[in-house]
């Protein structure tokens, strides 16, 4: 990042105590919502047949669902993934209010930390449940489940959750509908 522009997080780190970048304020918040709102309206009206908020790997919407980077006191941090699903699941709704209801919006999320192998961002299937259910009550009708190895906890809730509604599978990733 640009000494002047300094990298947003949902509180200013890249791990449990380290620091990178500066925590969003709620002007942030409400102008980055506003810049994914504006990119998926840009998609739709180029053709697109649906969008994906991309919450792995490290980029800023899954930092707001790990604990370790996500350590606001605010209404989007929280000791529960749920609680820290809140601001994602804000994008969502907001993208979903702008595009209408036959728009397709995936979300894309990893359970895994590449900073950290032994981090996960659910601890228990039920976690991983609520944090689904947030975000298909949010308006998402997909969601990836993405990394190249997959902790066993996750991928029981994950293949748990998407029993039902099972799209594919493949090395890497497990898409479902929510």
């Amino acid at each position: 990042p640009l000494a002047d522009h300094p990298a947003w997080s949902p509180s200013g780190l890249v791990q449990a105590g380290r620091v990178n970048g500066v925590a969003m304020t709620p002007a942030d918040l409400d102008a980055l919502e506003q810049a994914y709102v504006r990119a998926a309206l840009d998609a739709q009206r180029l053709g697109a047949s649906g969008v994906e908020v991309h919450a792995a790997h490290g980029y800023l919407m899954d930092q707001f669902l790990w604990s370790g980077t996500n350590q606001r006191r605010d209404h989007y941090g929280g000791a529960t993934l749920a609680e820290r699903t809140r601001y994602p699941a804000r994008i969502v709704a907001a993208i979903r209010a702008a595009v209408g209801p036959e728009f397709p919006i995936s979300i894309r999320f990893s359970p895994i930390k590449e900073v950290d192998y032994g981090a996960r961002i659910a601890e228990t299937p039920e976690e991983l449940r609520d944090m689904v259910r947030l975000l298909r009550a949010a308006g998402a009708a997909f969601g990836e489940l993405r990394d190249a190895v997959i902790a066993a906890v996750q991928q029981r809730a994950a293949r748990k959750i998407a029993l039902q509604s099972f799209v594919h599978m493949h090395a890497l990733s497990l898409r479902f509908h929510l």
